[in-house]
C-alpha cells in the first residue's frame, strides 16, 4: 500500500488525527470546522496552517489564542506523523481524509458528523456500492441465529454489500455468512483493527472485504468511539436491519433511537416479541413483516413508510448508564 496524500490531508491528520501517540490533544472536529471557516475567509488552504506562527494564526487568520497554541504544539509532531504513516504503509494500511477523492461519498451525508480521517486495509472501493447493515444482540439464541441467517439470505441473493461493526453475535454471524457466500463486505471497527485483519486476512486478499476505522488502528475499546462507529455505519448504508434489541440494553438500541430522530438511514426492524426493543420500535412504526417473506429488500424499502409517533421515547430508555456496559448487548 503506497500512501498518496494531499498536503491538505497531511495538515488535517497532523492537527486532528490520533495516529501519533502524544500528550498533546488533537484538535476536535468542531474546532477544525471553525478553523476551516476562518481559513476560507482568509482565502487560505488547510495545508498552510502547518507553517503559520501563533501571530499569523491569531492576527491574520483570526483564531483564538487557545486554538493557535494547540496548532503550534501539533506542528512539532510532524516528524512523528511521517514515521506513523510510514509504519502504516509498511503494514498495507491506507489512509484517506475528507480532502481525498477516494473518501467514501456515502459518509459525506453525515455532514459535520462524518469522520475526518479513515484508515483502512483492503479495496476501499468495496464501500462505494449499494450498502446495507445488520445489527443485533451479541448474545444469540437459536431463534436469533435463524433470523440472522434468513435476513442474510436476502442480502446475499440480492447482491448488496454488507456493512457491520464487528461485534460478536449477530454482526459476526452476518459477516461470516456474507463472506462464505462470496459476498462483499465492509467491516467498520472502532478498536483492535489488527486483530480483525488477522482473523479475516483471507477475504481481504480476495478483495471481498475492506476493514475501516476512524480511529488509530492500534486503538483499544472506547465507548465514545464505539458509538461514533455505529453512526458512521448508518451513514454508509441505504438501510439498516435490526434483528433484535432490548430497551436500554446497548449500542444497538441507542443507535436505533438516534437514527429515528436523526434520519441517518432507513431502518427495518424484524418483527418479534422476544425483544423488548423490537416491540418498542414496532410501536414507533419501524417494523416490517415483509422481512419474513420472499419479498425482496428493494421492494420492502419501496413499500416501507416510517410512522413517526408524537410521543418521543422517554429519556430512561436511552440513558447512557444503560448502554455503557462492557458486554454491551
Amino acid at each position: 500500500m503506497k500512501l498518496q496524500l494531499t498536503l491538505n490531508s497531511l495538515a488535517l491528520i497532523l492537527c486532528c488525527g490520533d495516529l501519533i501517540p502524544s500528550s498533546t490533544q488533537p484538535i476536535s472536529t468542531q474546532e477544525w470546522q471553525e478553523i476551516e471557516k476562518k481559513l476560507k475567509s482568509a482565502h487560505k488552504e488547510p495545508s498552510m496552517i502547518t507553517g503559520m506562527s501563533i501571530d499569523t494564526l491569531t492576527q491574520i487568520i483570526g483564531l483564538d489564542e487557545f486554538t493557535a497554541h494547540k496548532i503550534e504544539k501539533r506542528q512539532k509532531l510532524l516528524p512523528d506523523l511521517f514515521y506513523a504513516l510510514q509504519n502504516l504503509e509498511n503494514q498495507d494500511i491506507g489512509v484517506t481524509t475528507i480532502y481525498e477523492e477516494d473518501y467514501p461519498a456515502s459518509l459525506r451525508v453525515l455532514g459535520a458528523k462524518m469522520p475526518l480521517v479513515i484508515s483502512y486495509i483492503g479495496d476501499l472501493s468495496l464501500s462505494y456500492g449499494v450498502n446495507i447493515s445488520v445489527a443485533g444482540p451479541q448474545m444469540m439464541n437459536k431463534t436469533m441465529r435463524h433470523v440472522t441467517k434468513e435476513v442474510m439470505k436476502k442480502i446475499s441473493k440480492e447482491g448488496y454489500t454488507l456493512v457491520v461493526g464487528g461485534s460478536k453475535g449477530v454482526e459476526e454471524l452476518a459477516l461470516r455468512t456474507q463472506l462464505t457466500n462470496n459476498g462483499n463486505a465492509v467491516l467498520f471497527v472502532a478498536d483492535h483493527m489488527f486483530d480483525k485483519i488477522r482473523l479475516y486476512s483471507k477475504y481481504i486478499k480476495q478483495n471481498k472485504l475492506v476493514i475501516m476505522t476512524a480511529n488509530d488502528p492500534y486503538a483499544l475499546f472506547d465507548v465514545t468511539h464505539a458509538l461514533d462507529k455505529n453512526l458512521y455505519i448508518c451513514g454508509m448504508v441505504f438501510a439498516q436491519i435490526v434483528t433484535g434489541t432490548h430497551i436500554g440494553s446497548g449500542p444497538v438500541w441507542f443507535t436505533s433511537i438516534q437514527n429515528i430522530h436523526s434520519h441517518w438511514t432507513r431502518q427495518l426492524v424484524y418483527e418479534t416479541l422476544d425483544y423488548s426493543g423490537n416491540i418498542r420500535l414496532i410501536e414507533m412504526g419501524e417494523a416490517d413483516e415483509d422481512l419474513k417473506s420472499e419479498v425482496t429488500l428493494a421492494e420492502i424499502l419501496d413499500n416501507h413508510e416510517t410512522v413517526i409517533k408524537k410521543d418521543d421515547p422517554s429519556i430512561d430508555q436511552m440513558t447512557i448508564f444503560e448502554f455503557i456496559e462492557e458486554t454491551h448487548e
